[in-house]
């Protein structure tokens, strides 16, 4: 933060809510309706002059159905270095926050969560996108996740059967066989 303390120091201001990152990685232990309230809290009171911040507040954004926020987040977490949006490039890359882009990409629109060690996608897209697929390595076993606006796909790429759920569906993935799923779906906001 940039300011005097005598100045910053009569206003409340947070420079990365760990508040919503607690929400983010103890999801399940809070309700749709409180981190929809907590995520407007804070986005008044948070500067986001740290870079790992952008990232956080997206995924929680993708969580409680604010989508179009979701995206911005997402896109400032992703051109930090590329647009040089916080005139530190010069010093070095920002990996944290790249990796928190693809955090927001994974466990924000895909919407990946571990429920007693159990992958749970619960996806969701921004207007402007068609989809969004990756591989990711869950327990020594790639799944390819595929995620678009009228169907959702699960392959298992390698290793022995895994259960995962989409939304509240269990899939069980296979070798080489791709479980189609029912379209996106919204969290209330």
């Amino acid at each position: 933060m940039h300011y005097h303390p005598l100045t910053i120091y009569r206003h409340q201001v947070c420079k990365q809510a760990d508040t919503v990152l607690a929400m983010v990685l103890l999801g399940d232990q809070f309700a749709p309706a409180d981190k929809a309230r907590d995520l407007r809290y804070y986005e008044d009171v948070t500067v986001h002059d740290s870079t790992l911040s952008a990232c956080v507040f997206g995924m929680l954004a993708s969580q409680v159905g604010r989508l179009e926020q979701a995206h911005e987040y997402f896109r400032h977490a992703a051109f930090v270095d590329l647009g040089d949006l916080h005139k530190n490039t010069g010093h070095g890359l920002h990996m944290a926050s790249l990796g928190g882009s693809w955090m927001c990409l994974v466990n924000g629109f895909a919407g990946l969560r571990f429920v007693e060690g159990r992958p749970v996608f619960s996806p969701v897209l921004p207007d402007q996108w068609q989809g969004l697929s990756f591989r990711i390595r869950v327990r020594g076993r790639i799944i390819l996740v595929q995620i678009g606006k009228n169907r959702c796909c699960y392959r298992l790429i390698s290793g022995a059967p895994l259960t995962i759920q989409h939304h509240d569906q269990p899939l069980e993935l296979k070798p080489d066989e791709t479980m189609e799923a029912s379209p996106l779906g919204k969290e209330p906001a």
